[in-house]
């Protein structure tokens, strides 16, 4: 694992995790460059996602605490703010609940919470996993297979979320191999969830697009207590990240002017919900 810095040190730090089979430019490569103007900004570049590295990525857990003894070098464990887009909103969540190290800010990108079972993991990593090292490997997508996403998704996300991939993104992924994506695509089944957590000094706000299924979000108030949710109306997973780069940039300005108390004061339910604080791992 690497970590990428950008911007002035004297500057709050910033975190930032990408998404599952994503070099940390194909995610955040378009607006590195505006958050370092006002942040000091680390950008994770996860095991075996690193083109200037051999390492594989393994496991979750294992990158889990690598990300925390960083956090503990660099910060002496104490961070201002991490984002995770999507997958990496799961290992900002488990950053958070395990209280290895404290985050102030914590945000998550249209993270899916849900834990996946053992079989549908291991359904992930054998039929999935070889669709995606093909990808990769290309640095394309077939033709059905993209007029499949399109159908689904529309042209402008597809192209962009295949960006994220490597596919006319600022890096080509072919050097990822299939033993990292087996591993990533297991992870969510290594996930391990508390419910009600209430960490005190952290602030948890969700990016959570509206064309996820309600049952996400649902999730997000079964492990938070106090999740700071902010619902993009008509936008689907990480839209406002890839196609509305300065109304993203907005958000993330405003998620670090909002602390715990504002999220409390604004919960019309705060007066009946406990404060428990998750436990230690």
């Amino acid at each position: 694992m690497k970590v990428y810095t950008f911007g002035e040190p004297d500057n709050q730090a910033l975190l930032l995790l990408p998404g599952k089979y994503s070099h940390y430019r194909n995610t955040f490569g378009h607006v590195i460059p505006a958050l370092s103007k006002n942040y000091y900004v680390h950008a994770v570049s996860y095991d075996g996602m690193d083109d200037t590295e051999d390492e594989k990525f393994t496991s979750l857990k294992k990158e889990i605490e690598k990300i925390e003894a960083y956090i503990t070098e660099q910060f002496g464990g104490n961070l201002y703010a991490a984002y995770g887009s999507a997958f990496g909103g799961m290992i900002v969540t488990q950053l958070v609940q395990r209280k290895k190290v404290h985050i102030t800010h914590a945000i998550l990108g249209s993270s899916d919470l849900s834990q996946a079972s053992k079989q549908e993991s291991q359904w992930n990593s054998v039929f999935v996993g070889p669709i995606v090292q093909g990808i990769l490997k290309r640095g394309d997508v077939k033709s059905y297979q993209k007029k499949i996403l399109i159908k689904l998704y529309g042209e402008e996300y597809t192209d962009a979320f295949l960006k994220t991939m490597g596919v006319g993104g600022e890096v080509n992924e072919a050097f990822v191999s299939i033993d990292t994506i087996h591993a990533m695509g297991k992870a969510q089944h290594a996930m391990k969830m508390r419910e009600s957590a209430d960490v005190a000094g952290t602030t948890v706000h969700i990016f959570y697009a509206a064309k996820m299924s309600e049952e996400k979000k649902n999730l997000y108030e079964k492990y938070f207590v106090y999740p700071d949710v902010r619902e993009h109306e008509g936008y689907q997973k990480e839209e406002m990240l890839y196609l509305h780069p300065e109304e993203w940039l907005e958000e993330i300005d405003d998620c670090l002017k909002t602390d715990i108390d504002k999220v409390k004061a604004d919960d019309e339910f705060a007066e009946i919900k406990p404060a428990v604080e998750a436990e230690e791992s």
